[in-house]
């Protein structure tokens, strides 16, 4: 109910109340700013014609200082400060990406096994491109959407491939593959209903 997607005005709205250019097309990633999440990707991404980048850093854990200011440096627009409504970031992007490292040793894993940003993206019915990370290639079919997946995490020649991809592909139906995971759907399959 919280993540729902943004009718074109809304989405407007919500680009301006966060100043960000209302023709781009907003790429956003939301979570740890540290260099196991690989969001050094979103400098590269960054560099797509009329795209603009944008990180929204949980406030709750430590922040890489230099990878901010690397960031900040190639355009990418960082929110470090914490937001109550998360999900108008999500509401006024047109692709989530999920580009955290899929091989990290377990005790320095930069994410739960499936990622909720990437149900909350997909239940705002944004697209994801994402890399292999836990158990998102187990419970995503990507043959189709709404789900594109990177196989070298930072190749950052196959993130612009896919992010192009997805972008013109649209969301695929992103809403109705993250209602098969909305909490009435997960409690009736606990009670056998």
């Amino acid at each position: 109910e919280r993540f729902t997607p943004a009718m074109p005005a809304e989405r407007l709205r919500l680009r301006r109340q966060y100043g960000i250019d209302v023709h781009a097309r907003v790429i956003v990633h939301a979570g740890h700013i540290n260099r196991r999440r690989n969001v050094s990707i979103l400098s590269d991404l960054q560099r797509l014609p009329g795209v603009q980048a944008v990180l929204v850093g949980s406030a709750s854990t430590p922040q890489d200082a230099v990878l901010v200011a690397e960031l900040q440096m190639a355009g990418v627009r960082v929110i470090t400060e914490f937001l109550p409504h998360i999900e108008d970031l999500y509401r006024l992007a047109d692709l989530y990406v999920f580009p955290a490292l899929p091989d990290t040793p377990a005790d320095e894993t930069p994410s739960i096994e499936i990622p909720l940003s990437v149900l909350e993206a997909l239940a705002c019915d944004l697209p994801v491109a994402a890399t292999r990370f836990g158990g998102l290639p187990t419970l995503f079919d990507a043959s189709a959407g709404p789900l594109w997946f990177v196989e070298r995490a930072t190749d950052a020649a196959e993130w612009r491939d896919k992010v192009t991809l997805a972008l013109s592909a649209g969301s695929h139906g992103a809403r109705r593959v993250a209602e098969l995971f909305s909490w009435e759907r997960l409690a009736s399959a606990a009670l056998g209903a």
